[in-house]
């Protein structure tokens, strides 16, 4: 894997993160899929055959994002197995859809947190070794709703106006 490129891709099993991983694959790149802790090798196994992904060309890396330990600890170990990173992809999002007024601290907080915080808690522990090897790519996946207000999307058009100014 020396000369391989490895890419990292947060939100790697929905839409556009798959999206991304079977791009990244195809332009040769072994790619550590991260998905939330929550989600076991079984999702992983039932991802990779419905999207017709060749199981020795990415690996699952489960992580909560919004844990700046837990991602500093994964990230090293992944340093450690592979020696360096090419390309972060941060692309983890989430909606918790209510208006303002109906909207709790805890909803809030969590749209915050995996929205925002883990483009920080993702980037960081890769920054300085990308720099050192002058080298490194990190992509941030943001939406149009960043750009745009509506009453359902006010902490999302927050967090993805953050996104964007990262």
């Amino acid at each position: 894997m020396e000369n391989l490129k490895i890419a990292i891709v947060t939100g790697a099993f929905g839409g556009i993160g798959t999206a991304i991983v079977k791009e990244l694959i195809e332009e040769q790149c072994f790619v550590l899929a991260v998905a939330s802790a929550k989600r076991t090798s079984a999702d992983f196994d039932a991802w990779l055959n419905e999207h017709q992904i060749n199981p020795t060309k990415v690996k699952p890396l489960f992580i909560d994002v919004t844990d700046q330990i837990a991602c500093e600890n994964a990230l090293s170990d992944v340093i450690d197995s592979y020696g360096h990173v090419d390309i972060l992809v941060n692309n983890a999002g989430i909606t918790r859809d209510s208006t303002f007024k109906k909207m709790s601290a805890s909803q809030w907080n969590e749209v915050i947190n995996t929205n925002l915080n883990s483009l920080f808690n993702m980037t960081q522990p890769l920054f300085a070794q990308m720099c050192a090897r002058k080298f490194g790519r990190i992509i941030n996946i943001s939406s149009v709703n960043g750009q745009k207000r509506s009453i359902w999307s006010g902490k999302l058009f927050r967090c993805k106006s953050g996104h964007d100014w990262f």
